[in-house]
């Protein structure tokens, strides 16, 4: 499938529709009998089609293209109305939570890490990144 003639918002409200197991016709004709197959199964076990089977490569390939980040800023800032410095907070912290691995830190560093994005959060990201990048 093409993905390239559409633009990175297309592409974002795309995968919308795509993530809300809903067809979107700009992908073409919708797959016969797409409406009536079952969302997912959770058993591997089970060799029927679903609209799982057709939608995540779909999904893939658009955030190959966009980039994961870049897709995510564009569906919950640009589309979803999210305010980009709770974005960047949700991003780093989940940022820090596969680099440090869920649940196998301890509590003391889990309260500094909220602490350091609790500041983050509440400051102008323009001034907080002049300020962390100056030369001074």
């Amino acid at each position: 499938m093409d993905l390239k003639k559409f633009s990175n918002d297309e592409l974002a409200e795309i995968c919308e529709r795509l993530n809300c197991w809903e067809w979107d016709n700009r992908l073409g004709e919708k797959p016969k009998d797409f409406d009536n197959l079952p969302n997912y199964f959770l058993s591997s076990h089970n060799s029927m089609l679903t609209k799982e089977d057709i939608l995540l490569p779909i999904m893939a390939q658009i955030e190959k293209q966009i980039g994961k980040w870049k897709l995510d800023y564009l569906r919950h800032v640009s589309r979803g109305g999210m305010a980009k410095l709770k974005f960047y907070k949700w991003k780093i912290s989940s940022g820090f939570q596969k680099f440090f691995g869920v649940g196998l830190y301890s509590s003391k560093s889990r309260k500094i890490m909220k602490e350091i994005l609790t500041d983050i959060s509440q400051c102008d990201i323009d001034r907080y990144n002049a300020k962390a990048y100056s030369d001074k």
